[in-house]
């Protein structure tokens, strides 16, 4: 116990010690701390005691803790009966007990910032890697943020009436808004209202239905009115840049890949781009590994305020030295976005592949049994949306070129097939005058 402040050992036997004279305060206690964060290793050997006890429904006092530690064998390490006698004899009220488990909770909130800051110093000191040094860093603070935040219990009436408060701001036109629409007006409808933050979705389809170009798409709607973050293991950023200029300015990719534009079409490029300025879009091409997307989405969330994100996509983020099989892999990069996005109130836009299984039947439509590491992916998904582009299968028919978008899953929400018009040449989607298909449930493929 080297450095430890005495008066704080003194705390940790008043919380004890409030404990035993009135047993309901262990409750309150536990709501703020755990036995680890007790600095003295007697304190926690008696709160172990008091949860068992409690667990047993047994009355928690100076003789049931004695005999439950001495059965231990660790009456010793305590100092004997004598400790367990002095824990209320200086307990100044036994009500206060919350507040003195805050005081212990600080206390050890201060010494891990402490202990990761003289950490930190020592590893600077011979860093091998400055991205994992700082990635190790980020992740110890990110635990500690999470350690410090205290625990809230809330009954149904409190949730209650919080849900009717939201629902007479919304009726007022004064609540803060959760969605963000994608400007695709039936895909919102189906939303209703769009894309909600704190949530995961999917985006899946097989090669060549143009699920990087409805992200892109909905990226450039969205940016517009919210600051949007692309992150692309897929392509690279000029790449991008060009496919959204192509969208923009509905001159095809071709073209600008080859510098064959006429002069009006040039003038066309420059008078757009106030507009494509305008616009609140990101672009990040270098992440690859898990905490590497992580920290490019909290920096720019934090120093950008972006609100929407897309991940092009999900099984091409590498885990570093993991162990695991890649199912394993793919659970872990979906849960850990899922809290991501719920900790910093965002949406997350992930594109996923869709498995062989659908190239095998003669009926191409998805089901979400395709997406490849299913399990985890649909389980974490606040809504999952799989497309199905006809032409691709029929190269011949004529007509526009419809992607039917199926809703497949949709926690808030309408499942059902909206269709966009999907124009390769400037590999942009657009709304079609075609009303939401909602799927039976007899035949849905879901």
């Amino acid at each position: 116990m080297k450095d430890v402040i005495p008066e704080i050992v003194d705390t940790e036997y008043n919380v004890l010690g409030s404990i035993i004279i009135d047993n309901q305060q262990l409750d309150k206690v536990s709501e703020v701390i755990n036995v680890h964060n007790f600095v003295s290793p007697a304190c926690r050997i008696v709160f172990n005691a008091m949860l068992y006890l409690e667990k047993k429904e047994v009355p928690i006092d100076e003789v049931t803790l004695l005999n439950y530690i001495s059965r231990q064998g660790e009456l010793e390490r305590i100092g004997g009966s004598d400790f367990l006698l002095k824990l209320t004899a200086k307990v100044p009220v036994a009500v206060n007990a919350k507040h003195y488990a805050k005081q212990v909770r600080d206390y050890h909130d201060n010494r891990q910032v402490t202990s990761m800051i003289k950490k930190a110093a020592g590893e600077s000191e011979n860093m091998p890697d400055v991205e994992d040094f700082l990635d190790n860093l980020e992740t110890e603070i990110e635990r500690i943020k999470n350690n410090v935040t205290p625990v809230q219990d809330f009954n149904q009436n409190t949730l209650f009436n919080l849900e009717l408060d939201i629902i007479s701001q919304k009726m007022e036109g004064n609540a803060p808004d959760h969605t963000i629409p994608t400007d695709i007006p039936f895909l919102d409808s189906c939303l209703n209202g769009g894309l909600l933050l704190n949530n995961v979705d999917i985006l899946a389809g097989r090669p060549g239905m143009g699920k990087t170009s409805l992200a892109l798409t909905l990226a450039r709607n969205i940016s517009a009115n919210v600051p949007s973050l692309v992150i692309s293991i897929e392509m690279e950023k000029q790449q991008l840049a060009r496919r959204l200029m192509s969208q923009y300015t509905q001159i095809p990719e071709s073209q600008l890949m080859q510098g064959e534009l006429s002069t009006d079409e040039l003038n066309h490029i420059y008078a757009t781009v106030p507009e494509m300025s305008r616009d609140n879009l990101y672009i990040d091409d270098m992440s690859r590994y898990i905490h590497e997307v992580k920290r490019s989405i909290r920096r720019h969330v934090k120093r950008y305020g972006v609100k929407f994100i897309v991940i092009d996509y999900i099984q091409r983020i590498k885990i570093a030295n993991s162990g695991k099989n890649r199912y394993s892999e793919i659970g872990d990069v979906v849960d850990d976005l899922a809290e991501l996005a719920k900790r910093l109130e965002i949406n997350i836009l992930i594109l996923s592949q869709l498995n062989r299984n659908v190239e095998s039947r003669q009926d191409k439509h998805p089901m979400i049994s395709d997406l490849s590491e299913s399990g985890k992916i649909e389980e974490a998904a606040c809504r999952v949306f799989l497309m199905y582009r006809d032409k691709y299968y029929n190269p011949t028919q004529g007509g526009k070129d419809i992607v039917e978008l199926f809703v497949g899953k949709n926690r808030y929400g309408r499942t059902g097939n909206v269709d966009v018009e999907f124009r390769p040449a400037c590999t942009s989607f657009h709304d079609t005058p075609q009303m939401l298909r909602e799927v039976p449930k007899k035949v849905s493929p879901f």
